[in-house]
């Protein structure tokens, strides 16, 4: 558990956690390693960049 980790919900559906962090390219290429099983909601260009990576991926493999 990180030290800012603060859990804001946890229950059969999801767990949603807040985290202060610098956005590095090792946290970027960690988050992606989770595939379709994370959201990244905040920062919203995070958001964005995991989001297009996963589009890429997909569009890649067609």
């Amino acid at each position: 558990m990180h030290e800012t980790q603060q859990i804001l919900e946890d229950n059969d559906i999801e767990l949603r956690i807040k985290l202060k962090l610098y956005v590095t390219q090792d946290l970027y290429m960690e988050l992606l390693s989770y595939g379709a099983n994370i959201k990244v909601i905040e920062p919203k260009l995070l958001a964005k960049q995991v989001r297009q990576a996963h589009e890429y991926a997909l569009w890649f493999q067609v």
